[in-house]
């Protein structure tokens, strides 16, 4: 330690440190619940109860075991209270330098995992990353809220923006909406959800599509579409009635001209089958 004019106190720099008679888990949560830590010095021991404000505690490394230093940090003893104060958290040397010019970092590291917000205001770039090692953890969670419900979440991005994940699921409690503007002015596509209302499809050639109470229209959909299976059943039935018609002539009775032609047509009937779409 280096001790000043009398009226200034004494500065130093020490290592955290964990009492040994002491739960380590219990005994930081009590240090960040007094703003307080106990802090080894060289020539001097143990100094306990050191005051660590608020942005101290949000980079302060506490050993894993009593025999083991954490953060080093920076104080000073005020005369007046007789108190020791901690000033600065300081990077240790073997850590290496991970900031730059224009940047700001904010992280912790616990065994395996990591959290880290880095910006870098030169190529105006801000990262925030939660990675981990180890199985069924890494969670990142923004949450907006009120008591009526109308809060708001925007996201604005002059440009591309990419999501990717393994599985990808959204909820609606009410409503939901994807817009494709053309233009600022002209019309655009809209696909969109509301309870109660269903789902609806336009865009800007005037295509509508809507599905509501298990109905689909295309438009304004004034009439009914016709069921392919059971329309190629009616038309098989039709034809085989007509190929089967006999007409009287003066030989007896004989079946129609064009017989061979309507058996042509009912091994046609087939091709009105869609193999892209079906329905009920």
């Amino acid at each position: 330690m280096i001790t000043l004019e009398p009226k200034y106190g004494t500065v130093g720099i020490g290592s955290v440190v964990i009492p040994t008679d002491l739960d380590r888990d219990l005994y930081i949560s009590k240090c960040f619940s007094l703003g307080s830590c106990a802090i080894w010095v060289d020539e001097v021991g143990v100094i306990p109860d050191v005051k660590i404000g608020s942005n101290i505690q949000q980079f302060i490394e506490f050993p894993n075991t009593p025999d083991e230093l954490g953060s080093m940090l920076s104080f000073f003893k005020t005369p007046k209270y007789n108190n020791h104060v901690a000033i600065d958290v300081i990077q240790k040397s073997d850590t290496g330098g991970t900031m730059a010019e224009h940047t700001f970092r904010l992280g912790r590291v616990s065994g395996q995992s990591r959290v880290e917000v880095f910006g870098d205001a030169k190529s105006a770039s801000l990262m925030i990353s939660v990675d981990t090692d180890e199985d069924d953890k890494g969670n990142f969670t923004i949450n907006v809220s009120n008591n009526n419900k109308t809060a708001l979440f925007n996201i604005k991005v002059n440009g591309k923006s990419d999501l990717e994940a393994e599985n990808i699921n959204f909820t609606a409690h009410q409503a939901f909406s994807v817009t494709v503007p053309k233009g600022e002015t002209d019309e655009q596509t809209v696909i969109s959800y509301t309870k109660g209302e269903g789902l609806s499809y336009s865009d800007e050639w005037g295509t509508v599509m809507t599905i509501k109470n298990k109905v689909i229209r295309f438009g304004t959909g004034k009439e009914p579409m016709v069921l392919g299976d059971t329309l190629k059943s009616l038309l098989d039935d039709i034809l085989t009635q007509c190929s089967g018609i006999l007409v009287t002539t003066a030989l007896g009775a004989m079946p129609v001209l064009n017989k061979a032609a309507f058996e042509l047509l009912k091994k046609r009937t087939s091709s009105i089958l869609s193999e892209l779409t079906k329905t009920d």
